[in-house]
């Protein structure tokens, strides 16, 4: 099975609004951004000793969080759970705000 398989098997099993709360949560805990451009900074340096303390720095400075480190780690699988719990009550308020003004 391909990744985008995978991806399209966990989006019917977590149903739509879920999945897209995952990516939500992943750019907003995972730092993806701040890491590719880590990564395009560090690409053209030669010295490997020099690329390795770059790497390592960039790595404990802002560790990506990929779905898969989501979905398959239990302790991270929690941390959405319970975030996206939260942004749910906070968006149904938000809703019922709207709609008694």
């Amino acid at each position: 099975m391909s990744i985008t398989q995978d991806y399209e098997k966990l989006r019917m099993k977590l149903g739509n609004k879920k999945y897209e709360a995952l990516d939500e949560y992943i750019k907003i805990h995972g730092k993806v951004s701040e890491w590719h451009q880590g990564i395009k900074e560090i690409r053209n340096i030669e010295n490997v000793k020099e690329w390795e303390e770059k790497m390592f720095e960039l790595h404990n400075k802002c560790k990506p969080i990929f779905i898969e480190d989501v979905v398959m780690n239990e302790t991270e699988w929690e941390k959405f759970n319970k975030w996206y719990s939260e942004n749910k009550v906070k968006q149904k308020n938000k809703n019922r705000n709207k709609e008694a003004r």
